[in-house]
């Protein structure tokens, strides 16, 4: 087999022009319905996937290993999204409850959400900066 020069792999992603998202996990790929394509500050996106973790498999009278088992390491994904559209709030914290308040004689109404930590599952897609 020849060997493959840079210029041959050359398939640019240089930026990132779009975080598409949509709740729950993406079953078929091919046929995703993105529900948000939402706004992302500049240099806030942020992937780590842990490492592995491997857990050799022994049994008595057998000295090497019989196997080695593999875990996935813990995946990490953070982003800010600089919005307060209520579309967005409740997409990652529930319905909110109405609430009313008096603070120095005047009497203010909002939404107040849920702030409990939580495991939320998204699916999400990322388009470059070519918008390919």
């Amino acid at each position: 087999m020849a060997i493959k020069e840079k210029k041959e792999l050359r398939d640019v992603f240089c930026g990132v022009n779009s975080l598409f998202m949509v709740k729950g996990a993406i079953e078929d790929p091919s046929t995703i319905d993105f529900t948000y394509d939402m706004p992302v500050l500049v240099d806030s996106l942020s992937y780590v996937e842990g490492e592995a973790t491997r857990n050799p498999v022994n049994i008595h009278g057998f000295d090497p290993d019989w196997c080695t088992m593999f875990e996935s390491g813990e995946t990490t994904f953070t982003v800010d999204i600089p919005t307060k559209h209520k579309d967005v709030l409740e997409f990652f914290w529930g319905t909110p409850e109405k609430v009313t308040s008096t603070i120095n004689g005047e009497s203010w109404s909002g939404d107040k959400y849920p702030r409990t930590s939580k495991q939320i599952t998204v699916g999400f897609g990322i388009l470059n900066g070519q918008g390919d």
